[in-house]
């Protein structure tokens, strides 16, 4: 049996316990809750994904962690009955709402997004039996089959905000009915004024050179919009400028204007780092932003699945600077 993470978690959360990936953030009571995706440790860290259910911990410094209990698990007989899927999570009227992804044992190549609401931010109850938002099969593709490059059809990993208008947003890992596949990702937009009930809009970025645009977010920051997603280098069109495994930033100076990528490097953030996946914004009112992913490998090419260590992070007029932290 291999471990978990056999170098890198023994320094990182969850310290070779358990696989972590897909991490998101929300700031409470001055403390910071990670919720991820969570999968025992098994001989093909591979198959993890249909035994992934939604983890919880809590830190103050972003260095030491504690363990909470699990989020969400897949349901006994319900539409998510297979695993659970990466999300986002939201604070309304003092209540917490956690978006997820999830899928059911007949159909595992068909996901939808679910929620779950909770008054501590602790225990967490699904809001109904029904998925609360689905592809429709005509702005966004909801064929249940494999592309050629093997990417299974997308939507997942919702990110919830709130714009100025007080209506919330939701951004989604999709795909553009309006392209061709395997290079139709898009990053899919809904919204709704109660969280609840939710209107499809058109995708908010559909670029046409990436197979997967995974696990979205959307950064404001002096009146500039940023927008996160990451792609493996294999799922990025051969005829784009640049392609590596990470975390990609394209920015807008409007929420629905047209984003572009902020760099000659179709917007890849170069950490130094290529083992860093999927890392999120974590903006703190006044105070220094900061960045945590998660770390597919360890230096050694063995699977890590553990958290990364946290970056210090400035946006500088449609550009970013990140820098691994020394002391959060």
């Amino acid at each position: 049996m291999l471990s978990c993470g056999i170098q890198l978690v023994l320094m990182t959360y969850p310290y070779g316990k358990f696989y972590l990936w897909d991490p998101w953030f929300i700031q409470e009571n001055g403390s910071i809750h990670m919720f991820h995706l969570k999968a025992p440790c098994l001989q093909n860290p591979e198959l993890r994904d249909d035994s992934a259910c939604i983890g919880h911990a809590i830190t103050y410094d972003f260095h030491s962690w504690q363990e909470l209990e699990d989020a969400i698990f897949a349901s006994e007989g319900g539409w998510d009955n297979l695993s659970i899927w990466t999300g986002s999570t939201i604070k309304h009227d003092g209540r917490f709402y956690l978006f997820y992804t999830g899928r059911h044992r007949s159909t595992p190549l068909v996901q939808h997004i679910g929620l779950a609401v909770s008054e501590d931010l602790i225990t967490f109850e699904r809001v109904s039996d029904k998925p609360v938002l689905s592809a429709d099969g005509e702005i966004y593709c909801k064929k249940a089959r494999l592309d050629y490059l093997q990417n299974p059809p997308a939507w997942r990993d919702p990110f919830v905000f709130r714009e100025k208008s007080g209506k919330y947003i939701m951004l989604i890992t999709a795909r553009d009915a309006s392209r061709p596949a395997p290079y139709n990702a898009c990053i899919g937009a809904a919204h709704s004024s109660n969280l609840i009930e939710w209107e499809l809009l058109p995708p908010l970025l559909s670029p046409g050179i990436f197979a997967e645009m995974e696990t979205p977010q959307l950064v404001e920051d002096s009146g500039n919009y940023y927008l996160f997603f990451s792609c493996k280098k294999s799922n990025v069109n051969p005829i784009s400028p640049f392609a590596g495994t990470g975390t990609y930033m394209f920015s807008s100076k409007q929420l629905f204007g047209d984003y572009t990528p902020w760099n000659d490097k179709s917007g890849y953030i170069d950490l130094g780092d290529s083992s860093v996946y999927n890392f999120k914004i974590i903006q703190k009112a006044g105070k220094q932003s900061y960045a945590l992913g998660w770390r597919a490998y360890d230096k050694n090419g063995n699977f890590a699945g553990a958290l990364s260590k946290p970056y210090e992070v400035s946006f500088l007029e449609n550009r970013i600077k990140i820098t691994p932290a020394i002391t959060a």
